[in-house]
């Protein structure tokens, strides 16, 4: 009998991400760490964590900008925010 693994979720991979980065070749500055924690807490966290990464694709990327520019994000801390999503 085969056991099915669970879907792995955003917040999954962001968390195995960022235990990489930390212990790395080029292991990420504490200021870039406490930002990339900042954003996921307040922005990317509640919108994408509980999605499974299989539906994270350019669309649910999209949502998200729109979603954070309707909440009134600035350009900069927006580009800030996509960062990290780009790389977990």
């Amino acid at each position: 009998m085969s056991h099915a693994a669970p879907t792995s979720t955003f917040a999954d991979a962001w968390e195995r991400w960022l235990a990489y980065r930390s212990v790395s070749q080029r292991p990420l500055g504490l200021s870039t760490l406490a930002d990339y924690h900042s954003a996921y807490r307040r922005h990317i966290g509640p919108r994408l964590g509980r999605v499974a990464l299989a539906g994270i694709d350019g669309a649910a990327i999209a949502d998200l900008v729109v979603a954070l520019g309707e909440d009134g994000v600035a350009a900069k801390r927006l580009s800030n925010v996509l960062v990290p999503c780009a790389r977990a």
